[in-house]
């Protein structure tokens, strides 16, 4: 079974924007669609294609140059686990719940790349629900992205 279906997305780019990221959260690649708008991958298993496999970013043109943005966080959820990656140190994570309250907080992380396991620790059978994940780097720069516990 190390065979698998060959697949290629190909986008139909209409839309001006500074960047245009494709990650495939499975393989890890990320792709800049404005330089390259198929990409190719091996469906492996049987399961429903592409279903939360990828994540699309894009940064739009502002008016104000001096907003910058290069210290991109990505926050993305695979089954139990959040990912919080950033080519800059992160900082702090927290995990919110809809009433605000704090379910989970990481101080000190100093690295690029910070996990919520939310079957352990203070997140322990997080219930299903939607929740909020905050991160901060090192510089201040801070993002937030809503996630679905099922």
């Amino acid at each position: 079974s190390g065979f698998g279906n060959r697949v290629t997305l190909t986008f139909d780019i209409n839309a001006e924007v500074e960047a245009l990221t494709l990650l495939d959260k499975k393989t890890g690649q990320t792709q800049d669609l404005l330089q390259n708008n198929s990409y190719t991958f091996t469906q492996s298993d049987n399961t429903t294609p592409y279903i939360d496999r990828f994540a699309l970013s894009f940064k739009s043109p502002t008016a104000i140059s001096e907003i910058k943005n290069e210290n991109k966080i990505a926050i993305y959820q695979d089954n139990e686990t959040v990912t919080v990656s950033s080519p800059e140190k992160i900082h702090s994570v927290e995990l919110f719940d809809m009433q605000g309250r704090k379910v989970k907080q990481a101080n000190k992380i100093e690295n690029n790349v910070y996990q919520i396991d939310l079957r352990r620790g203070v997140a322990h059978n997080a219930p299903t629900g939607v929740y909020i994940v905050k991160a901060v780097l090192g510089n201040g720069e801070a993002q937030t992205h809503k996630i679905i516990v099922k």
